[in-house]
């Protein structure tokens, strides 16, 4: 096989007069006994090139927002937050989150870096990892 693979490009239109619309991706649930809920897999592909081949990136990255700076007013606009939430659970344990870097067989293991943003009229974002409290009732 000769060439590129195909695209796929999911879309939704410019609003000039409200918000934008939003795309909603969504595996399967089930109330079958014993059954889990359908799996969301989000992957790059790979490059297998012996030399040269390199994985492709997965970027996940919120909205701009462009504020209007009004002398003697505050900008109120923000841009977009991402969240990523381990799965609830009524009985049992609530999903986990894990953040790792990638593996390699020959060379470094790749990198885990939390940095907040940076504010160039006032102070940067923080950076806060924390632990929730027990709550025994």
């Amino acid at each position: 096989l000769n060439g590129s693979s195909g695209s796929i490009e999911i879309a939704i239109g410019l609003s000039s007069v409200g918000d934008g619309g939003s795309v909603h991706i969504k595996s399967g649930s089930s109330s079958s006994d014993a059954s889990n809920g359908g799996n969301l897999d989000l992957e790059a592909g790979s490059g297998t090139d012996s030399r040269n081949g390199a994985g492709g990136n997965v970027t996940i990255k919120a909205g701009f927002a462009q504020g209007i700076l009004e002398e003697g007013t505050e900008v109120s606009s923000s841009g977009g937050f991402i969240d990523i939430l381990g799965g609830s659970a009524t009985y049992g344990k609530g999903g986990d989150i894990q953040v790792i870097g990638g593996t390699s067989s020959t060379h470094v293991g790749g990198s885990v870096l939390l940095s907040s943003g940076s504010g160039v009229s006032t102070s940067s974002g923080t950076v806060t990892i924390k632990s929730a409290d027990a709550n025994h009732n």
